[in-house]
């Protein structure tokens, strides 16, 4: 049985400091001790010396005290009261009743009641991103929760507080363990729970998925084989016997995948050679039938494997082995194998690539006015000086990552046009449904999904909505959005923008991404690489942002915090560029923009015209840290027309080369992007040729 770290008798605790009787003197009577901290309801014993004759004690000016600021007992026993005092700290004054004019003060800070936690769920934690739920009992509005993994204690992201529930959000490293208190605003911290760190094990074609513990065995077993086909064995992660299809894995620290693999029973059935001609997102496409020899007609056509998948909107005829759609929806390159089953049971697998153009273009539609943040220059503006504002230096010397290109996965966060009649569906929440816009949503059938809907990653799906019948055009995006095979959808959250307005998300509102932001119109496509028309900054990310944000971000998920002019901390809200904190122990706020300097040479990449463009734009753009990810990661779109050895040429440029941009005099209300000049034209390209 695991033994939670349990650390109870908080509730006992009084925390004093004393004070030298050399540096005390106040009429000739020396308290002690000078400052105490007490929870209410709790005691803490007073003395002063010399005594010239009897002690007269009071609190708040208030002879003996009362019930609302404590009450002080003739030999200077302080009972603190049941509820908080209107002025903290409470005053404590003694006098000699000999000597009046002697008297001696001290400081009693009156804390709230420590909670307690009694479990947390999930057990155990997962390595990555987490929601995690703390049973207990005592919690306040403003309650933190406390990660402390290797040492480190790192405040969670709150999402919502009950009496009896805490629930927050974070980033796990892998470790063997972590551990987590509670602490409401001026109490001291519950006791403290320790989980083990658990770690993803994916087991393709097969079952034994899921997370586990460091050192758990897990048994594992592979799927019964198709027709024609036999195991053959285990590969990738360490198993007990790779050549048995049921066997063990013993866990060890770090995520692992093992593959079951199977081979074909001798047979002369193959699959011949075809190579598919590319497709154009929104178009129709048909490709050659598919061809087998050497078997037994007739012939069964189907696409396996789990991380296998044609571009959203084909599909394959088991009969004909025809692969078409009426409007295809995916972008950039997908691999996928197809199997032929003959009349005898016999079958044969081959590996097969389609690579889809993406259709970039906006379909009339602006995105968002021409006055809005989100595309307005910045290379004019001041260098932010704010202690929020710089990358973490722990990330200067990391090199840009292009999380885009043409490589099959497909590489990038694509996004779908419809039109203005496109049927809503209902989309059911199941993260952040109190912040999230309520569906339907305009998503067809054919819409793309990041990493293919059989990715485990993010999973975003963005789709963009044309003007008609009266309405505007808008912008819907989701995160880890899973179709459920009924035209209905589940997503983590979801949020749209009305793309005429400047109006930004409610203050507080996550989005698709950390930072409450837009997606799509931060994304870099090959539209407009092509047409040399980049006006707006290019989204980013970092390992751990700092947990405060910046206009125009509407939330945070970092780590960290700052402490702002009158002493307090501040964590996860939106702190200003004009009136910036005195100081903070992490940098890197979610909505910071940052330029590459106006000094860098890019002459480097005069021969990649695609990373050209991209420099020449976070030079007037800028970039935009949006997310929690790799560091140095740049978000674009997938697209079969990238050029990937061209696009190679940005990871020459580190985020040193990249200085914050101070925004605050464009801010018109805190609330709207707009702002008070215009850039030359909104987002309303069409792609070369259209």
């Amino acid at each position: 049985m695991r033994m939670a770290a349990r650390m109870r008798g908080f509730g006992f605790l009084i925390l004093a400091w004393l004070v030298p009787v050399s540096l005390v003197h106040a009429g000739g009577l020396v308290i002690s001790p000078k400052k105490a901290s007490i929870e209410l309801g709790k005691t803490v014993q007073f003395s002063a010396s010399p005594a010239d004759g009897d002690l007269a004690w009071s609190v708040a000016g208030m002879n003996g005290g009362n019930s609302t600021v404590g009450t002080i007992s003739a030999t200077g026993l302080y009972t603190a009261p049941v509820a908080l005092a209107q002025n903290n700290p409470v005053k404590i004054t003694v006098a000699s009743t000999g000597t009046p004019k002697k008297s001696a003060s001290a400081s009693v800070y009156l804390l709230t009641h420590a909670p307690t936690i009694d479990s947390v769920s999930p057990d155990p934690l997962p390595v990555g991103k987490f929601t995690i739920t703390i049973a207990g009992s005592g919690f306040e509005n403003h309650a933190v929760v406390i990660d402390t993994c290797a040492g480190r204690h790192v405040n969670l992201a709150t999402v919502s507080v009950k009496a009896g529930t805490v629930v927050a959000r974070g980033s796990q490293a892998p470790a063997s363990s972590a551990s987590f208190s509670v602490q409401n605003r001026g109490s001291v911290m519950s006791n403290s729970i320790t989980v083990p760190v658990a770690f993803a094990l994916k087991v393709v074609h097969g079952s034994g998925s899921g997370f586990y513990a460091s050192g758990v065995t897990v048994a594992i077993s592979a799927d019964a084989p198709a027709a024609g086909k036999r195991f053959l064995r285990w590969t990738g992660a360490a198993v007990a016997d790779p050549a048995q299809a049921s066997t063990t894995l013993t866990m060890l620290p770090a995520n692992a995948t093992v593959t079951a693999n199977y081979s074909t029973i001798t047979s002369s059935l193959q699959i011949a050679a075809a190579t598919f001609p590319d497709a154009t997102q929104l178009q129709p496409y048909s490709a050659p039938a598919l061809s087998a020899t050497g078997g037994t007609p007739p012939y069964t056509w189907s696409v396996t494997g789990s991380d296998d998948t044609l571009p959203e909107g084909m599909s394959l005829d088991p009969a004909t082995g025809v692969i078409s759609s009426a409007s295809v929806g995916g972008q950039g390159g997908y691999y996928f194998q197809v199997q032929v089953v003959d009349a005898t049971g016999a079958a044969a697998t081959a590996g097969f690539q389609i690579n889809v153009a993406g259709d970039s273009s906006y379909g009339g539609c602006a995105i968002f006015p021409a006055d809005s943040i989100f595309h307005h220059p910045v290379d004019g503006l001041p260098v932010d000086s704010s202690p929020a504002a710089p990358i973490y230096s722990g990330y200067q010397s990391s090199h840009l990552r292009v999380f885009f290109g043409n490589d099959a996965g497909p590489d990038g966060i694509p996004f779908i046009r419809v039109l203005f009649n496109q049927p809503l569906v209902n989309v059911t929440f199941n993260q952040y449904p109190s912040e999230s816009d309520p569906g339907p949503y305009p998503i067809p059938a054919n819409a793309p999904v990041e990493g293919t809907a059989n990715s485990t990653g993010d999973r975003h799906v963005l789709v963009l909505q044309e003007a008609g019948n009266g309405q505007p055009c808008k912008l819907y995006e989701t995160w880890e959005a899973v179709a459920n095979g009924d035209g209905t959808w589940t997503a983590a959250n979801g949020a749209y923008w009305d793309l005429s307005s400047n109006n930004l998300r409610p203050l507080t509102w996550t989005s698709g991404d950390a930072a409450g932001l837009p997606i799509m119109p931060l994304t870099v496509n090959y539209d407009e690489v092509a047409n040399g028309t980049i006006d707006h900054p290019i989204r980013f990310t970092v390992n751990h942002m700092l947990s405060n944000y910046v206009w125009p971000a509407r939330h945070g998920a970092g780590v960290g915090k700052c402490t702002e002019s009158n002493g307090s901390t501040s964590y996860d809200t939106l702190i200003s560029q004009a009136t910036p904190p005195v100081s903070c122990n992490m940098t890197g706020p979610a909505g910071e923009i940052y330029r590459l300097k106006a000094d860098v040479d890019i002459s480097i990449c005069s021969n990649s015209p695609q990373a050209t463009a991209v420099l020449k734009a976070m030079k007037k753009y800028g970039i935009i840290l949006a997310d929690n990810g790799l560091t140095g990661g740049l978000i674009g779109t997938p697209d079969s027309r990238w050029d990937n050895s061209d696009l190679a040429c940005l990871t020459n440029f580190t985020l040193s080369q990249f200085e914050p941009v101070n925004v605050s005099s464009l801010q018109l209300n805190p609330d709207s992007g707009q702002t008070p000049t215009t850039s030359s034209k909104p987002l309303n390209r069409e792609p070369a040729g259209k």
